[in-house]
């Protein structure tokens, strides 16, 4: 099977377009690689929330929110414990 490919022309600021080109470098692939899967990858998301997903199972995204639950944790035991010296301190206070 034969497959016809058509040119696409694109304005693009010249600086995000040098970045692009060096990020693709990097990556091994080449220009018309990454717009395809860019391509492709709007052309299915056909799901409002898609984003929400690829969000909600990003990697990254996954150990900042664990990170952020850990110090969520950390700070409520902090807080108690200072809660907790403030009524020491008054106890004492009173008892005095």
């Amino acid at each position: 099977m034969t497959t016809i490919e058509t040119q696409l022309n694109i304005i693009i600021n010249p600086d995000k377009l040098e970045r692009l080109k060096n990020k693709v470098r990097d990556e091994g692939k080449t220009l018309d690689d990454v717009i395809n899967e860019l391509i492709d990858a709007y052309l299915a998301d056909t799901h409002p929330d898609s984003l929400n997903n690829a969000i909600a199972n990003h990697p990254t995204i996954q150990s900042m929110k664990s990170d952020i639950d850990k110090l969520g944790s950390y700070l409520d035991g902090l807080t108690r414990v200072i809660q907790d010296i403030k009524v020491e301190q008054l106890s004492s206070m009173n008892n005095e």
